[in-house]
């Protein structure tokens, strides 16, 4: 379900490229239809994995549905507020749950890594307000590729990295990793002070403050 979702959507973008589409109708096929999609379902199987959790695919087959059905209004132009708020509804959704499953779970040494995605879950969210309510669409940008997709990429690589090119994780990475996620959160709303945009700071500031508390926490221990 994802590769053909993932395949139509850039088939999609391409189309709109070659018809001289405007830049929003091209840019939006590739970041909600490709990357979120994509996001969305590899990071719940990497949390699944992670906490050593149950997979429930039907709720995730939710989310995925809801994101594409809200692209699609997108492109078409109806309600775009509407869509774009049910979009980030169904991103928050994957966040909590991703949380859940971080305190519900056995999580390993490297379930750090699913922090990432709450994290990354909350910076969508932020990015459809700076669009929504702001009307900025620089900060909207940014939160995107900085906050969603980087957040995710990154705390990604520390873990299949290792698992591809048939190497030890290093644990100075999984350390280091949570104070980097800090930082991450802090440069970002001062990159949206500077854009002018104190509500995607405020709430950028809210998101690593809670991270903090959480990834400091001492890591439980379960035997294997």
């Amino acid at each position: 379900m994802t590769g053909g979702l993932i395949v139509f959507w850039a088939s999609v973008s391409l189309a709109c490229i070659l018809f001289d589409a405007p830049r929003w109708v091209i840019i939006h096929p590739l970041t909600l239809g490709v990357v979120t999609t994509a996001i969305l379902t590899y990071s719940t199987h990497f949390t699944d994995a992670l906490t050593r959790t149950a997979s429930r695919p039907a709720a995730l087959y939710v989310r995925l549905a809801v994101v594409n059905l809200a692209l699609v209004a997108l492109l078409f132009d109806a309600f775009p507020n509407l869509a774009a708020t049910t979009a980030a509804s169904a991103l928050l959704w994957h966040g909590a749950s991703i949380a859940r499953k971080l305190r519900r779970g056995l999580p390993g040494p490297f379930a750090v890594t699913a922090y990432c995605y709450v994290a990354a879950a909350a910076f969508f969210a932020l990015a459809v307000a700076a669009a929504v309510v702001m009307q900025d669409i620089a900060a909207h940008s940014r939160l995107a590729v900085w906050g969603f997709a980087w957040t995710t990429i990154a705390g990604t690589v520390l873990t299949l990295l290792p698992t591809l090119t048939g190497k030890r994780a290093s644990t100075t990475a999984r350390n280091r990793l949570p104070r980097a996620l800090v930082a991450h959160c802090l440069a970002l709303p001062t990159a949206a002070v500077l854009l002018g945009t104190p509500f995607a700071a405020g709430g950028t500031a809210g998101v690593c403050a809670r991270l903090d508390v959480r990834t400091a926490a001492r890591p439980r221990r379960h035997a294997v």
